[in-house]
């Protein structure tokens, strides 16, 4: 499958544009590379509250104004989910995210501290989407709903990521809600199919890594969760 092609037009410092398929700028650990994870998968609440891909035009800068603590990402996207080029409606996801890197930039897209940095990095993230009829019961990925309906959701996020002299920690909240648009799905008997109810909760990652002194050796830890703001509201 087709996972990132996009065209980057980098003249502007402040004002970068990228257009095509990439990643949705909001959760720092789904925009960080496989590569640069700590451990081999995501955590369990990025796998259900990430945004994964999608087809669309962002405007972003990763040192804003010049001053190597500043960085943001203003996005609008079609809301299909990757490798859909044909829109199923005017529904839009819409993603705004900024980055306050207090002590300086760093390498804060690559998880572990494996070069046991000198100078401390911290990196402080704060996302807001919003999702518009969207398709799949977890935005834009997961199932349609039974009914045939779709789901308009907001995103919120807020992480952290510190790193110094082999340790890194890694903080991540996130926060789902949405309100359902009922579909007109029948079962064989002609009954209309139950609303589905929305997929609303909140989720949480604390992740930790120490380079051993003197030895190439990294140990590492993580916990994180997700759950149902209420269950007489949401699935």
């Amino acid at each position: 499958p087709l996972r990132d092609a996009r065209i980057e037009l980098d003249y502007l410092r402040d004002l970068t544009l990228w257009i095509g398929q990439m990643k949705v700028p909001f959760s720092r650990q789904r925009v960080t590379s496989s590569g640069n994870l700590e451990m081999v998968d995501r955590a369990l609440a990025n796998e259900e509250m990430q945004l994964d891909r999608d087809l669309g035009v962002q405007v972003l800068s990763k040192d804003l104004f010049g001053l190597n603590q500043l960085a943001y990402s203003l996005g609008v996207f079609m809301g299909e989910g990757r490798n859909v080029f044909e829109p199923t409606d005017f529904g839009m996801l819409w993603v705004a995210r900024a980055e306050w890197l207090p002590l300086g930039r760093f390498d804060d897209y690559s998880e572990g501290d494996l070069t046991r940095s000198s100078r401390p990095g911290l990196s402080l993230g704060l996302a807001y989407a919003f999702h518009d009829n969207a398709i799949g019961d977890r935005s834009v990925h997961g199932s349609r709903p039974a009914d045939g309906g779709t789901t308009d959701y907001h995103h919120v996020t807020a992480d952290l990521l510190f790193k110094h002299r082999g340790m890194s920690a890694n903080l991540a909240f996130h926060y789902r809600d949405g309100t359902r648009t009922p579909g007109d799905a029948v079962d064989d008997a002609g009954t209309p199919v139950p609303v589905a109810l929305p997929r609303n909760g909140v989720g949480m990652l604390a992740q930790w890594s120490y380079m051993l002194p003197w030895l190439d050796l990294q140990i590492a830890a993580r916990y994180a969760m997700v759950r149902n703001t209420d269950p007489a509201t949401s699935s």
